[in-house]
């Protein structure tokens, strides 16, 4: 995640509403790629933008083209269900909206289509639960729509499941991250010619989804490092691709931040996207040594505790190639973006 400039000239940061220099209320602009400022009352913005409905909320800093016809931004109309009760659920889902911004940013900085379910069946959308004891919410994709349970949110809760299941890393971006890849892998591999790519990468999706993670939980593998980025993706090939391409984002965005702080090892374009992706994955593992060393020195566990083998960089190529191909390619992206 880059950084922004308010008009005052000081330094915005993506989850502002409010500029700490000069006092006035901002929003962030999807088609501006930017902040605007807003009027004293935080209305209007001297181009006519607009905030969207949740502007203020703690939900949403985003703002609508003056010519929009919702009232709501790209982010919350990805919306296709919330289920909050209370103050403490409000918070929880206050907690999930930053990172899911975040998300839609880093998709459309890449030039991938962002397209509400709600508006076309072929679009993504998001049904946010929080679950019970006697009625759990299924962390998933189907048929565009992602469901995340509140829960997550929640630290310690989110800590205990990564414990319990055995993970080396488990944040509330990377479930965004990792259950979109599904989403996509939808939309990349339509015909046949492109599932025998897929396939010569990845493996085989047509093998028993349910078997395969039934057999992962009993007895997940701990030999994954010079083949897969995590035990989950040894699963079946969709977990692998979508554990890939959330580590594919996780590469990109964190090599963006990287740029912005001056924290790399290359002095190149600060957009990772447009360099060869090998030349990113190996200034990002120089980094990382570096981050989990900072990490350590701080008393805490590694901030990147993965190993990018040689198979895995070929799969995370194969997906950086498939990404340039789809956002070059207006059959694939179905370029037509809704208004913000």
């Amino acid at each position: 995640m880059r950084t922004f400039r308010c008009a005052c000239s000081n330094r915005l940061f993506f989850d502002n509403s409010l500029c700490l220099k000069c006092q006035n209320a901002v929003g962030f602009s999807v088609t501006q790629a930017n902040f605007v400022l807003l009027d004293e009352k935080g209305k209007n913005s001297r181009d006519g933008l607009r905030p969207c409905a949740n502007y203020g909320s703690g939900l949403c800093n985003w703002v609508l083209d003056a010519d929009a016809t919702s009232d709501l931004c790209l982010a919350c109309r990805l919306n296709v269900e919330t289920t909050v009760s209370g103050d403490e659920d409000r918070e929880l889902l206050q907690r999930v909206e930053q990172p899911k911004r975040r998300l839609v940013f880093s998709l459309l900085d890449l030039g991938l289509p962002v397209i509400p379910l709600n508006e076309d069946p072929t679009g993504v959308g998001f049904a946010l639960r929080r679950g019970t004891p006697d009625e759990p919410v299924i962390i998933g994709h189907a048929d565009g729509l992602i469901t995340l349970d509140l829960n997550e949110a929640d630290p310690a809760r989110r800590e205990e499941a990564r414990q319990k299941l055995g993970e080396d890393y488990r944040t509330l971006l990377g479930h965004f991250r990792h259950e979109v890849g599904h989403y996509y892998w939808t939309r990349f591999f339509l015909s046949d010619a492109e599932l025998e790519r897929f396939r010569s990468v990845f493996g085989d999706e047509r093998a028993d989804y349910s078997e395969a993670l039934k057999t992962h939980y009993a007895n997940p593998r701990t030999d994954f490092q010079d083949t897969h980025v995590s035990s989950y993706a040894t699963s079946h090939p969709w977990e692998d691709w979508a554990e890939t391409w959330a580590h594919y984002l996780h590469i990109l965005d964190s090599w963006q931040t990287a740029v912005t702080f001056g924290l790399r090892t290359h002095q190149g374009d600060s957009r990772s996207f447009k360099r060869p992706i090998q030349e990113t994955l190996d200034d990002w593992c120089e980094l990382m040594i570096a981050l989990n060393s900072m990490n350590r020195s701080m008393g805490h566990s590694d901030a990147y505790p993965f190993q990018l083998a040689a198979t895995v960089r070929e799969k995370l190529s194969f997906i950086d190639e498939i990404v340039k191909t789809a956002t070059s390619t207006p059959a694939l992206t179905r370029s037509k973006q809704p208004a913000a």
